[in-house]
């Protein structure tokens, strides 16, 4: 079916009205409701009675679901912690490999007989795991955002396929048929505006927000010192 409008052309799918002429062609999703709650995926010749045209409910729906309704197979996996890190007698952790340590412990050691050392070194290594987990936080939030628009894409257009698919194979039964029990009828919807991906990076932005502004060396205190200096 065609139709013009002011601003152009507007294509939608649907058989042209030659073809119900005769009622004789099966239209997907679509039946005749006649007597005794019977439908008919098209008329037979020279029938006659009270009939009304019908549309089944789509196979496939797209909609927001608790994340148990779907998951409830899945065998949980308990966290198990390394039992090379543990605690000593007063609180400090041991077994760290040595390749994953920032700090020597006995470089450290010497270092803390001159005072003025070791504060300032701890200064530095605390900018710098701030630094990398402003870092870290920006790069997951891009990588999660270009994850869900394709996703989100991706089952638009999942979703768009099946609809094809069914009306093509409408004279089969649709594409459940062919699969039986194995036949996927249900997207999460995760990336809707309320859905976990779209909560969960809501939170991730401000998080990234927050420490952002957190971030930042603040020295108006020392400014009387660059007025004395003359700068």
């Amino acid at each position: 079916m065609h139709r013009k409008g002011v601003s152009g052309t507007i294509t939608q799918v649907a058989p042209y009205l030659i073809m119900l002429k005769n009622q004789d062609r099966g239209i997907a999703d679509s039946f005749w409701m006649c007597g005794k709650n019977k439908l008919l995926n098209v008329l037979p010749d020279g029938w006659t009675g009270l009939c009304t045209l019908v549309r089944a409910i789509q196979q496939v729906t797209i909609i927001k679901s608790p994340h148990d309704d779907y998951v409830n197979s899945r065998v949980k996996r308990a966290y198990g912690k390394d039992t090379e890190v543990h605690l000593d007698a007063i609180g400090q952790p041991r077994g760290v490999p040595r390749e994953f340590k920032a700090r020597d412990e006995v470089k450290s050691g010497f270092e803390s007989i001159f005072l003025w050392i070791t504060p300032n070194k701890n200064l530095e290594w605390i900018n710098y795991i701030y630094y990398n987990q402003q870092r870290f936080i920006n790069d997951t939030d891009l990588a999660l955002t270009a994850l869900g628009e394709q996703v989100r894409a991706t089952s638009k257009m999942s979703w768009q396929n099946r609809q094809a698919l069914n009306w093509l194979l409408a004279e089969k039964g649709g594409v459940c048929v062919m699969f039986g029990d194995d036949c996927c009828t249900f997207i999460p919807n995760n990336t809707a505006p309320i859905g976990s991906l779209a909560i969960a990076m809501a939170k991730l932005k401000g998080l990234r927000v927050e420490v952002k502004a957190n971030a930042g060396v603040d020295s108006h205190v020392w400014d009387w010192l660059d007025l004395a200096l003359g700068k």
